[in-house]
């Protein structure tokens, strides 16, 4: 399996990349909502042809953020499938969330789950999941990934064992199929 699979730190890396791919969405769509602003004033004072091109440019930076944001969505969620595809083979099956964004992290936890119950190589009746404290998340907005999990583990019923303020010990039993 050495060699298939990237390593624990190319992983990481891709993650921050995702990471640093989001930001420059969000500049992108900071830049789109400032020529918007621009297009409505111009627009407003009656300058029709010069509004015309802050719109323009201002669909362009869209357009540019959107493809951004598909960026870092595709790399992170590889990112958790290869995780995915390890803990497959493992005897201690685990994810590590703790520096994803929420997006990928939602599209992929229950394909995730779904493997592990139908293709665990070591029939573990638990899974070990690590949402994180929430250090990686904005610090205004405080944890981002564990809310989601805790409230999904509540709202379906979720078997599990804290381990430690950012991982939790899931049975996998309790999942049911997708």
């Amino acid at each position: 399996m050495e060699g298939v699979f990237p390593t624990r730190d190319e992983e990481i890396a891709n993650l921050q990349k995702a990471i640093d791919l989001k930001k420059d969405a969000g500049a992108e769509t900071g830049k789109a909502n400032a020529l918007h602003e621009e297009h409505n004033k111009y627009y407003e004072a009656g300058d029709k042809e010069l509004a015309r091109g802050k719109l323009a440019d201002s669909k362009a930076h869209r357009e540019k953020a959107k493809e951004i944001h598909e960026q870092s969505f595709d790399l992170a969620y590889k990112g958790a499938m290869s995780m995915a595809l390890k803990a497959l083979y493992s005897k201690y099956p685990s994810v590590d969330y703790h520096v994803f964004l929420v997006d990928p992290y939602q599209q992929s936890f229950l394909v995730i789950i779904d493997m592990m119950k139908k293709y665990g190589q070591f029939g573990r009746k638990d899974f070990l999941v690590i949402p994180g404290e929430g250090q990686h998340s904005d610090a205004s907005k405080g944890p981002s990934i564990r809310p989601h999990f805790e409230k999904w583990m509540a709202d379906n019923n979720i078997g599990n064992e804290k381990i430690t303020s950012g991982s939790f010990s899931i049975i996998l039993a309790d999942v049911q199929p997708l």
